[in-house]
Formats: C-alpha cells, structure tokens, sequence
C-alpha cells in the first residue's frame, strides 16, 4: 500500500513541475477561489444590498480567498500529516476531501448567521429563497469532486490526475458562474420562481455543462498551476483601481471660483426625530446663555427659518420619501412597514445627478436602507444598520474599511464618512444627504452632554424600554418622565456638535459660502404631552413640528425668520427651484417656499399630514391657525386654535362648525388630488421583502414583536 500511494503520487507530479508541493497549491488555490465565489453567492442572497458595487464586490472577493486559502491552510497541514502517519490513504483523494470541506465552510457560513437568529414569522423566507436559488448550483460545483473521489475509489491510480486536474481548472469557473447566477437572481431577475429566473437558470446550467466540458478537454493540456495562480493574483490586485477611482474627481469638477449662482453643492441635513423646541434658536424666549445646541443655532441663524414647518408624517419612512420626492404620504403610498419608495418617483437625487452632480447619501435608519428604495438617484448609498454579511473575511472589512462594510456607526463615525467624502469631492458639483439617527431612542447620549444632576436609579444614563412603555409594562413617575426627556436633549447635543464638524468641513474645503445647506427632521418626539411616548402613533405637533431652514449662497439670499406654516415635503420642489430646474410644479403636492422669501404675496396653503405606525390611521390638515385631526375608522374628529391653544389640549370640533365643515372638504379635496396625481405618475404601490437583519433591526428598536 505504501508503494501504490507513493506511484499515486509520482502519477500526478508528472502533470506539475514540483511534484507534491505543485499539487497543494494548485489545489489550495483552486478550492480557495471557488469558495470565496460560491461564500459572496450566499452572501448575496442572505443580504441583497451588500453587494452591490463593483468596488465592494472586489474587496469581498479579495478578503473572501484570503480567508479560505488561511483556512485551506490549515486544512492542508491536517491533510498532509495524516497521510504521513496513515499509509493506507492515498494523498489525493485527501486533499480532495480538504477541497470540499473549505466549500462546505464558504457556502454554509451565512446560511449558519440565519439559522442562528431568533427569526420571527416569516422569517424563514431568506433561507428558502437561499436554498432554492443555490442547491443546483452548489451540487454542480461539487460534481468534478466527487467524480475525483468516485475515480480514486474505483481506478485507484489511472485517470484519477486527469479527474482531479478538470476538478482544479473548473471549480473557479463554476464559483464565478454561482455569483453571477445568484447576483442576476437578486438585483436582475423579478423573483425566484418566474419565466424570467427560469431562462437565466437554463443559460446558467447550460454554461455550468460547459464550463465542466471545457475543464475536463484542457485537462493534461494546460497546466493548471500558472492559470490559477493568475486568478489568484489578479483578485487581489483587482480592487486598487477601484478604490483609486473612487478617490479620483469626477471630468465635471468645478473650480471655487465658479459662479455662485450656479450653486456647485447642496447638502441636506435629515436629524431623526428632532422636535422643533428642542432647539433653543426656535425658542425666543430662552435668554443667550440657555443656548445648549451651539452648532446647530448657528447653522439656524445663518438660515431662512421656517418657525412653523410640519412634518408630511410622524414616522420615518413616509416623512422621509416626501422629503425627498416633494410628494404627499397619499401619493407616493410608501407608509407601511413592508412598503418601499416607488421606482416611479423622481427623487431630489435622480433630478440633481441629471443636473451633473454627484450625489451620495450617509446615515442610519433601518427604513431608509436601499432595500427600500431609497437609492435612487445616489452614485453612492452608504445607509446603515448592517448586518453580519456570512462574507470570509466580515471582520477583517469591517475593521479596515468602515466606511464600506461597517454595520451600526456611531454620529461621530457618521460625520467621519460624511467629512471623508466631502473632502474627497471637494472640486466638484455634489449632494450629500446626511442622515443622523440620533436622537431617536435608545436613548444613550455620551456622558459629557448629560446634564449635571442625580439620575432616577430605574432609568440610568441610557434608556431603551420602548416597547415596555408602549405596552404599559414600564410606568416611568413624573421625575423618570422629564430625566428621559433630558437624556434626548442629550442625544440633541450630540448631533449638534456632529453638525458642527460637517460645517466646519464645509468652511475648510471653501464651500461653505457657496453651498446650498437644508436642515430639517423626519418628526419629532412625545414625552406624554398627550398620554403617550416617542413617535408614530398621533398627529400633534410634538411629533409634526420639526425645524426647517435653508442657509443659502451668501450671494442669493440673507437669514430670515419666516412665521407661514410650511410643509417639509416642499424640500425638493424648493431646491430645485433655486437650482433653476424646470421641473414642472404639477408632479409635486406642494409647492416651492422660494415665493417667502422673495416677497411675492403668498397665498395661504393647507399643510397635510397622515399616515400613523400604530393604531388606526389619522389625517390631519393645518389652516388659518387652526389644525383639524380626522380619524377615518372610527370618525373621530378634533379641532384645536394653535395660536390660542399651541399645547392642543381644547378640542373645539363642536363649537366650530364652519371651521370643521372647512376642514373636512380641504381633507376631501387633498385626497381626490393625491389620486390623480398617483395615476398620472402610475404609482400602484410596492413592498419590500424584508431579510433578517432587517426584522432584527425594527425588532430591536421596538417596531416588531
């Protein structure tokens, strides 16, 4: 036996120039590339949006063969001793086996991260779409090994070379055909099961066919060696021209010396959940030394300020797609938890980039991720939370490439990304969206910006029982109420400073002066005003009332406060209309605010605003210093006078019967709109399928059971 395993082996170095040695490494490389392909395929499919670039599939690739060829490594060792000490197995047939256990690694990893996750109803469907899309592929990967294996058993040393040099030439080839099998599935298809998925199935497996027929001619024809050390060497090399063309201005970079009417840089700045009196710049009444968001009051007394701007929504995701499509909650329909931006919008993104901007966005909010849409219209998305991806090699990307794979930055490292690409784009026309997550609860401010007195013991520095207050589990006293309360204003104060960097950003590269910069909020916050706590659930100004400011080229317009009552779906319409666009005013559901400013007679417009997360749905319109909250299930109704009653705590439904009448058609009228304009655009309404990580995340910050 030990001379069959010792001829086994010369059989095969013929076919290498350094015998044994050659053997491994064309074997280690080979398992190791079909590995990291068949590992960035699951990985694809467990999260659709981690690999989505070009410049981010390279570096996944990269760090995927470099962690399986650490592990094939020490397979190998393993491998190795075992047939030293054992002279009854021969040497191929167990690095065969080294070969297949580094794929089963590479393919299982992230199928182990979902099936490791406490998932909620429905949320196996990841794991079946997984399954499904992969099962034919990951068995036709498999097929030259166990032919390999099935020839050692049987031939015991004739043609079992020849098997296992088909083995080493197609299994990268067959890697690369899985990714793009399953990348098309995810990004290109409609759907798993379609005519579409069928066809591009069929072209896959007939290539695949190929692929190993083409394998199995070019064995003992070619070396494999040289070609997979090619491979091997080119992977790695292949993401520095990505990451030198991401760093590298764009042929329509501008000059600061360019005309600042042509308006080279707007930046939107979106602070989640930040309530209009949390700032002391809207609170006239507090004196010059009670100033506790320095940056963010500068920001605002270098801006024309609207005092009285309502949000579209009291929650994230339709507040946010109306910010950024100008239109109603009841036109763009994105208002549900599984519910994304429509592809039939145009964004404030998708009009700039055709104006030769280059726009990115940066944040964190697990609604305004892109596999909810909201990536229309960006070069570059970078919105977070993320999750572990199953990629060889997570780690390792997370913590030497943050602003690529990092899964839940911090405000600091936010502005950090924002600063980085800021700089980098300097010389050019460029959006930047940034999204701050914070103050949004949990709330867990740093201790330097908590104020300077005891804490309740039952709260702490931090606080995240949500959900337990929602439910009633929790009944904060009134002392733990107002400490609560503090540890937002805290979280305030953080992103004030945060706020401050990217200003300061703005005057060190010289664009300050010439940059078009929008502050503004999602909603706000209730801290039992009305009965109840954090947002989504009412339509009273604690959640609505949001800041809303506009600092503008220097050479275009001078601060103001502006008193009107606006809604902050006019974001886009209004920049665009300073940008000089022709966008027509018909595709919006509210208008420009430029006319404020530029004193032109205003007409008085109702501003709406709808769509709950919780409990039955609500309406509500703003008109004549009055505001009118309209529940359609049950016909419930309010009317409250805001100049004499700000707090809204004095329905006056009854008493007020042409106001309400008023109210009531202006609803009607808003609707029947809503609906043209819907049609004209086509929006029928779309839903997401939400992955894991993203059930986790909304499970986490109390959205889900």
């Amino acid at each position: 036996m030990q001379q069959e395993s010792s001829t086994s082996i010369q059989g095969f170095a013929r076919h290498f120039p350094r015998g044994w040695l050659s053997t491994l490494v064309a074997s280690w490389l080979a398992a190791s590339l079909g590995a990291a392909f068949l590992n960035l395929s699951t990985a694809t499919l467990r999260r659709a949006d981690g690999l989505v670039s070009l410049e981010r599939i390279l570096l996944a690739l990269a760090s995927a063969v470099f962690v399986s060829l650490l592990i094939y490594l020490g397979l190998s060792i393993v491998t190795l001793l075992v047939t030293r000490l054992t002279h009854r197995r021969r040497f191929i047939p167990m690095i065969l086996w080294s070969d297949f256990t580094v794929l089963a690694i590479a393919a299982l990893m992230p199928v182990w991260n979902l099936v490791n996750e406490n998932l909620p109803s429905g949320g196996w469907a990841p794991a079946e779409r997984l399954m499904t899309s992969t099962s034919i592929w990951a068995t036709a990967l498999t097929l030259p090994l166990i032919a390999a294996v099935a020839a050692a058993a049987w031939r015991r040393k004739r043609h079992i070379t020849r098997t296992y040099q088909a083995w080493l030439l197609t299994a990268p080839l067959l890697g690369f055909q899985v990714f793009v099998f399953v990348w098309t599935q995810v990004h290109w298809v409609s759907g798993i099961v379609s005519v579409g998925s069928l066809l591009v199935t069929l072209l896959f497996l007939l290539g695949g066919m190929a692929t190993l027929a083409a394998g199995t001619w070019l064995s003992g024809r070619i070396r494999a060696l040289p070609a997979l050390t090619a491979i091997t060497v080119l992977i790695f090399l292949a993401p520095i021209p990505a990451l030198l063309q991401s760093s590298r201005p764009r042929a329509d970079s501008i000059s600061a010396a360019d005309s600042i009417s042509s308006l080279s840089c707007v930046v939107l700045l979106t602070v989640d959940t930040l309530r209009a009196d949390s700032l002391a710049s809207m609170q006239t009444e507090l004196p010059p030394e009670d100033v506790l968001t320095p940056e963010l009051d500068a920001l605002v007394n270098d801006s024309i300020l609207f005092t009285q701007a309502r949000s579209s929504s009291p929650w994230t995701k339709p507040a946010t797609a109306s910010i950024l499509t100008g239109l109603s909650r009841e036109v763009h329909r994105a208002d549900e938890l599984r519910s994304i931006l429509p592809s039939e919008t145009r964004t404030l993104a998708e009009h700039l980039q055709d104006a030769g901007f280059t726009t990115a966005g940066i944040g964190r909010n697990t609604f305004l991720r892109n596999s909810f849409n909201f990536d229309q219209g960006f070069d570059e998305y970078n919105f977070f939370p993320r999750g572990n991806s199953g990629i060889l090699g997570d780690r390792l990307l997370r913590s030497t490439l943050p602003r690529l794979f990092a899964t839940k930055p911090s405000s600091p490292e936010l502005t950090d990304f924002a600063i980085h690409w800021l700089r980098r784009h300097a010389e050019q026309r460029f959006f930047l969206w940034l999204h701050y997550f914070d103050p949004h609860g949990p709330f867990e401010p740093p201790a330097e910006y908590l104020p300077q007195r005891p804490m309740p013991p039952r709260i702490g520095n931090s606080f995240g029982d949500i959900q337990a207050v929602r439910s009633g589990e929790l009944v904060p006293d009134l002392e733990e109420r107002e400490w609560i309360r503090q540890l937002y204003l805290a979280e305030t104060r953080h992103v004030s400073h945060q706020v401050g960097r990217v200003v300061d950003t703005l005057k060190a590269i010289e664009r300050y002066d010439a940059c078009l910069v929008v502050l503004t909020s999602d909603h706000g916050e209730e801290f039992w005003e009305h009965g109840g706590f954090e947002h989504g659930h009412t339509l009273y100004d604690e959640l609505l009332r949001v800041p809303l400011a506009f600092k503008m080229p220097k050479a275009l317009a001078a601060p103001r406060r502006i008193e009107h009552p606006v809604s902050t779906a006019s974001v886009t319409p209004t920049i665009l209309e300073i940008l000089g666009s022709q966008a027509p005013s018909h595709h919006f559901s509210v208008p420009s605010l430029v006319p404020y400013w530029q004193g032109e007679a205003v007409p008085d417009v109702p501003i709406f605003s709808s769509g709950v997360h919780y409990f039955e749905d609500r309406e509500a319109v703003l008109f004549a210093d009055h505001k009118y909250i309209h529940v359609p299930l049950t016909g419930q109704e309010q009317l409250f006078d805001l100049e004499q009653d700000p707090g809204e705590t004095r329905n006056l439904v009854r008493r007020e019967n042409e106001l309400r009448d008023s109210a009531r058609r202006l609803l009607t009228e808003h609707t029947e709109a809503s609906r043209r304009l819907r049609q004209r655009l086509g929006i029928d309404g779309e839903m997401a399928e939400l992955d894991s990580d993203t059930l986790q995340d909304l499970r986490s910050l109390g959205y889900l059971q």
